[in-house]
């Protein structure tokens, strides 16, 4: 269910402006519509009783029950979201899935980078490798098939870098968090990042996110992004200098696609990308966006 259908069957509206909407506050009795939500990102604030948050939260206070943004969908839907991409037919697995299953084994690991959500860590196929101490991050084509995993080490040896990518793979030709992106309907807002680790810390937040892996979008990632048709993609790169090269890029390549580009206007000062902030600050930064 979107955030606007949710919004509209469980609260009284009384008010739309734009993705702005005004309704009677779910957390105190008031006849005035004190209370705000953003019908696009899931953020709200009642201005009367001082409640305020993401969608999870909305949710399991009228419901009762814990809210996860992740969603399923069937592989025909995944097919009409890429009926405009000229995508090669689903390759068999090379990963191997008892790989996957093995590494799940320790994945409570990635409690250490603060993604906790089950719903996340099965979405994505995380684990942990004990024989390497390293998050094991899962690679999927645009289908969710499995093809590989990335190696981030916890105590990297002197002169290895943290990140370690499988043999042969062309990260440009993978958009990392496609296969779940695809299967949000009514995508309106999407975020992008350069790295994985990113993007999993804004699903955590309920954000639908995807990363470039790396520091530059190529054309096949920018097909890629086409295809999910979101209204507008939140540029959340690196706070250094590829990273705002990076968001330069991907503002000239928007253009004549259709999709709206947005940037944060605070970024906390001691945090170089998303997966260094806290839960309040990611929120703050998604909400300070604004489109260029």
């Amino acid at each position: 269910m979107s955030y606007r259908s949710f919004v509209e069957t469980h609260l009284k509206v009384k008010n739309r402006a734009g993705n702005e909407w005004q309704c009677l506050c779910p957390f105190h009795d008031e006849r005035d519509a004190s209370f705000s939500i953003n019908v696009q990102r899931g953020l709200f604030i009642c201005y009367a009783c001082g409640e305020k948050g993401a969608f999870p939260k909305l949710v399991e206070h009228i419901t009762g029950e814990r809210s996860d943004f992740v969603v399923t969908t069937s592989t025909a839907d995944l097919r009409r979201k890429l009926k405009d991409l000229d995508a090669p037919e689903e390759p068999e697995p090379e990963l191997d899935p008892a790989w996957i299953d093995y590494w799940k084994l320790g994945r409570e690991r990635w409690a250490d980078r603060s993604i906790t959500s089950e719903a996340v860590l099965d979405a994505f196929d995380l684990g942990y490798s004990i024989e390497d101490d390293a998050l094991m991050i899962s690679l999927h084509d645009r289908w969710g098939t499995p093809l590989g995993a990335v190696r981030r080490f916890f105590e990297p040896m002197e002169g290895q870098p943290k990140y370690k990518y499988p043999r042969g793979l062309k990260i440009s030709e993978l958009l990392y968090g496609f296969h779940q992106a695809a299967k949000v309907d009514g995508l309106t807002q999407l975020a992008i990042t350069e790295g994985s680790i990113d993007t999993l810390t804004l699903w955590q937040h309920d954000i639908p996110s995807v990363a470039l892996l790396g520091a530059r979008c190529s054309s096949t990632q920018l097909k890629l992004l086409e295809a999910l048709s979101p209204v507008e993609l939140l540029i959340l790169t690196d706070n250094d200098a590829a990273g705002r090269a990076c968001k330069a890029q991907l503002k000239e390549l928007l253009v004549g696609t259709g999709i709206l580009a947005s940037s944060p206007g605070y970024w906390p000062r001691e945090c170089k990308d998303i997966g260094d902030m806290t839960s309040q600050q990611v929120y703050a930064v998604a909400a300070s966006a604004s489109r260029f």
